[in-house]
C-alpha cells in the first residue's frame, strides 16, 4: 500500500495535467457543439458524428477523470479501503451504468427524433436505443458496483472482528 501511495504522489502532477487537459477539451467540445447547433441547427448537429460524439463522451470522460483524481488524492492521504473511497467507486459505477443505459442513448434518441421529425421521417425508438446504448460500459459499471459492495461488507466484517477478542 505504501508503494502505491508513493506512486500516486510521484504521478500527481501528471494526473493534474491530464485533468486540466481534459477540462479544456470538455470546454472546447461544449462550445463547438453549441456553435454548431446555433449556426446549423439540430439536424446538422445530429448528422455530424464527430462533434456529436465529442458532446457526449468528452464531458462524461472528464467527470470520470475527476472521480479518479479524487480516488488518487484519497490514496495519497493514506485512505485505501475507507468509506470515502468506496463511495467514490460507487459513484463511478452509477455514472457508468447511467451513461451506458440512459445518458448516451437518451441524447442520441432525442437528437435523432428532432432531426427526423424536421424531415418528416419515421424512426424506431427501439432500434435507435439499442444501437446507441453502451452495454459494455454499463456492465463494467455494474461489476465495479458489485466489487465496491463486496469490499464494503468485508471492511465491516473486519472492523467487527477487530472488536471481538
Amino acid at each position: 500500500m505504501i508503494a502505491f501511495q508513493k506512486l500516486c504522489q510521484l504521478n500527481q502532477g501528471k494526473i493534474m495535467g491530464f485533468t486540466i487537459f481534459m477540462g479544456i477539451m470538455t470546454l472546447m467540445s461544449l462550445v463547438g457543439g453549441i456553435a454548431i447547433i446555433s449556426k446549423k441547427g439540430v439536424a446538422e448537429f445530429a448528422s455530424d458524428p464527430v462533434f456529436f460524439n465529442l458532446m457526449i463522451t468528452v464531458p462524461t470522460s472528464f467527470i470520470f477523470l475527476l472521480l479518479v483524481h479524487k480516488i488518487f488524492n484519497l490514496y495519497i492521504q493514506g485512505e485505501f479501503f475507507t468509506a470515502n473511497v468506496l463511495n467514490v467507486f460507487k459513484t463511478i459505477a452509477k455514472l457508468a451504468i447511467s451513461y451506458g443505459l440512459i445518458i448516451k442513448p437518451g441524447i442520441v434518441v432525442a437528437t435523432e427524433y428532432l432531426a427526423l421529425a424536421n424531415q418528416g421521417e419515421d424512426f424506431s425508438f427501439t432500434t435507435l436505443y439499442l444501437g446507441s446504448a453502451e452495454f459494455v460500459v454499463a456492465v463494467i459499471g455494474y461489476c465495479l458496483h458489485l466489487a465496491a459492495a463486496v469490499t464494503k461488507i468485508s471492511r465491516e466484517l473486519e472492523e467487527e472482528q477487530e472488536l471481538t477478542i
